[in-house]
């Protein structure tokens, strides 16, 4: 398959973009529109163990969070070469270089993804697609590019732009009030009343097992020599458009799949990634996340302090 036929089967995404939520987002007028409101209320949080980081365990604890500001969907590629943008104009060629995202995390060792080490951050089409292969250092010097800017605008305004920590995360991953329930391992179910998929993973089918006959184990087909029919059903091949699917009762698009995304108080990605199967996209679910990957992203919150 070429690249130009790839592409083509990318914009497919499209059948599956936006519409507008029952719960209308709240925002604020001191805050760029992308910023919604999650409110203060309980989130509960899964305890850990001994297990496996992705085992689902009942086993959770009650927290609260203080009312903060979110953005809708995770920083696109158009979002971070703004910020590349500004270090270039205001001669800051050195962080300019140390802020270039690792264009090679797409080579993997299961599947040819060759032309997105190319064209996934450059090409004008993938403008609004995540942005990925950047570090937490990398993401937490765009947090503070961004607060700089903010404040710039509007000096009177006291806005801090940072990573979520992990309950504020999980509390704007589940959605409002009547979502954050200890059992809810996913805004909505992977399926709407249609049986579309709601968010962007790996789809695994029983036409995808076979029986090793040397190990009489039951393994999955690589995924290199699987056909788009087989993993395109959720309407993506690799991430999708930041603003696809179906938002949550916040106002948030992709918290589950699509990319993992970068937490401020842990060295791990939460919400599994389009290379995830159904099960590792729940909004507890880890991914380490010591150094830059293609199914890594992350968004930004924001706290607002009005100066006198």
């Amino acid at each position: 398959m070429n690249f130009r036929a790839v592409c083509t089967m990318l914009t497919l995404v499209v059948l599956f973009s936006s519409f507008s939520t029952k719960n209308k987002p709240i925002r604020n007028k001191n805050l760029p529109k992308y910023f919604v409101e999650v409110q203060s209320g309980k989130v509960w949080l899964p305890v850990r163990n001994d297990r496996p980081i992705n085992t689902h365990s009942w086993a959770k604890r009650v927290d609260s969070c203080e009312t903060f500001y979110i953005a809708e969907s995770e920083v696109s590629n158009g979002d971070y070469k703004l910020y590349l943008s500004s270090l270039k104009q205001n001669g800051l060629i050195q962080e300019y270089n140390l802020a270039l995202p690792d264009t090679t995390v797409w080579r993997q060792k299961l599947t040819y993804q060759e032309p997105y080490v190319k064209y996934y951050f450059q090409h004008p089409a993938y403008t609004d697609y995540p942005v990925v292969g950047v570090s937490k250092k990398q993401a937490l010097n765009y947090c503070k590019w961004l607060t700089d800017s903010l404040h710039a605008e509007d000096p009177q305004v006291g806005i801090k732009v940072t990573l979520p920590t992990r309950k504020q995360w999980i509390r704007a991953a589940r959605g409002s009030e009547e979502h954050q329930s200890y059992a809810m391992s996913f805004p909505s179910g992977l399926r709407n009343s249609k049986g579309v998929f709601m968010y962007n993973h790996r789809v695994i089918g029983g036409e995808n097992i076979y029986l090793d006959e040397e190990t009489k184990e039951y393994k999955l087909v690589p995924r290199n020599v699987m056909s788009f029919s087989v993993f395109g059903d959720d309407g993506g091949l690799i991430a999708a458009q930041v603003k696809s699917y179906w938002p949550n009762t916040f106002g948030t698009y992709n918290m589950c799949g699509n990319v993992a995304e970068l937490i401020a108080d842990d060295t791990v990605a939460l919400g599994g990634s389009w290379l995830d199967p159904g099960y590792d996209i729940r909004i507890e679910s880890e991914k380490p996340a010591g150094q830059a990957s293609c199914l890594i992203g992350f968004r930004v919150i924001a706290y607002i302090n009005l100066h006198e």
